[in-house]
């Protein structure tokens, strides 16, 4: 996840440096499109992103075309984030990303060093350092270099503790097991996670579709168990167990003939 924010960021700084949102427009104006505006752009650029997490959440088991996806999920993703100032004139996703960068980082490298804590104690004690390292890296450097204002420096703050509790709670399980089959699930939570600060309804419609199929699936797991317990019940009781008298009997076995020669026990014990 930190290798895949990292480029995202990186591709959100070269999209917004050169402003390719805008010499595609003016080509569009110069071939008579002139009903199509930066909007119609940025959003056109969420909905590929979102069907691209959908579609890596669908191929999340296949290799090796869910690699594909991922990277190509992941240049649409930092596409979209780089085309927030064609909408709004504001740094605070480059703070946001730049957050969560550092709280990935600063997780994986916890991570290696935190060995004995279990459970959800081990999501606080990777990720807070890191989200908090980035926090005080991203005030110091909005107002020393982008002299930004102090609403978005902290709408930017909270907003980026609110995705990695959104995280955490659609993706804790998996971060905690740590298996590598759970790998794709997890880059699948990320980019629908990230979906939330640029656009609400993108998210929503990620997020519905991917749990969807998760309640599918319990749905059907449990219809299975009570149609196993239902015929359990709905068996006679002769074939559930055998009798009593024909279960001793097997054990038992047919009588010991004893010899005349035999000492009875009790015979014996006396």
């Amino acid at each position: 996840m930190s290798l895949q924010l990292l480029v995202v960021f990186a591709e959100m700084i070269v999209i917004d440096h050169y402003q390719l949102w805008h010499n595609v427009l003016t080509e569009m104006r110069e071939g008579r499109f002139i009903d199509i505006g930066q909007e119609v752009l940025f959003y056109s650029s969420g909905f590929c992103t979102l069907l691209a997490i959908m579609v890596m959440f669908c191929v999340k088991d296949r290799y090796p075309l869910n690699y594909w996806m991922m990277a190509l999920t992941t240049l649409l993703s930092g596409s979209f984030w780089g085309m927030t100032r064609a909408v709004v004139q504001t740094t605070m996703h480059f703070q946001i990303v730049g957050i969560l960068c550092c709280s990935m980082c600063g997780g994986a490298v916890a991570s290696t060093l935190v060995k004995e804590v279990q459970g959800p104690k081990l999501l606080m004690a990777t990720l807070a350092p890191g989200w908090l390292l980035g926090a005080t890296a991203n005030v110091l450097v909005s107002r020393v270099f982008v002299q930004e204002t102090d609403r978005v420096v902290l709408g930017s703050t909270g907003l980026s503790m609110l995705l990695l509790c959104i995280l955490t709670m659609d993706a804790g399980r998996y971060l905690i097991l740590c298996k590598p089959d759970d790998f794709m699930k997890i880059i699948v939570a990320m980019n629908s996670t990230l979906m939330v600060v640029v656009s609400i309804p993108f998210f929503v419609l990620s997020f519905c579709f991917i749990h969807t199929g998760e309640a599918v699936v319990d749905e059907d797991v449990e219809n299975a168990l009570e149609a196993g317990h239902a015929r359990e019940q709905s068996r006679p009781a002769d074939q559930v167990a055998p009798p009593q008298s024909d279960a001793l009997r097997r054990e038992t076995g047919p009588p010991l003939q004893r010899s005349a020669s035999e000492p009875a026990l009790t015979v014996f014990s006396l």
